[in-house]
């Protein structure tokens, strides 16, 4: 697992991908990050987040 955090320039994160050489990437923003070879795997993360605190809320 590599978090790659937006505000990182996009050539920094194509290095961080070419040295890692995942399968997948999971993105939790709106922007698609659209890299060769990988496969990308878009969570909403607003959606997860409002689930878990509702589950709390219940438990």
């Amino acid at each position: 697992y590599v978090p790659i955090d937006q505000s990182i320039p996009t050539n920094r994160i194509q290095h961080i991908i070419e040295k890692v050489s995942p399968q997948f990437l999971i993105n939790t923003t709106d922007t698609p990050l659209n890299y060769e070879g990988v496969t990308e795997i878009t969570v909403m993360f607003q959606l997860i987040n409002l689930y878990l605190q509702t589950v709390s809320n219940i438990l």
